[in-house]
């Protein structure tokens, strides 16, 4: 796995932010890795998907070598 494939549990991370109402919890280590990869962007009113995070979701799950 390369360093810009997600795992499903950072998949299903992701998809949290397209909700308006974000679970309490997030793992720190996959909204670390999805700011990292530029598919969140961290604005003042709270983190907000990107392009490329929406674009990801609507790949589905990640491809492995």
């Amino acid at each position: 796995m390369t360093d810009n494939q997600l795992t499903p549990a950072e998949l299903k991370t992701l998809a949290f932010f397209e909700l308006a109402d974000l679970p309490s919890e997030i793992d720190p280590a996959h909204f670390a890795k999805l700011l990292s990869l530029a598919m969140l962007e961290q604005k003042e009113g709270g983190p907000v998907l990107t392009e490329t995070g929406r674009a990801r979701l609507a790949m589905g799950a990640s491809p492995l070598p």
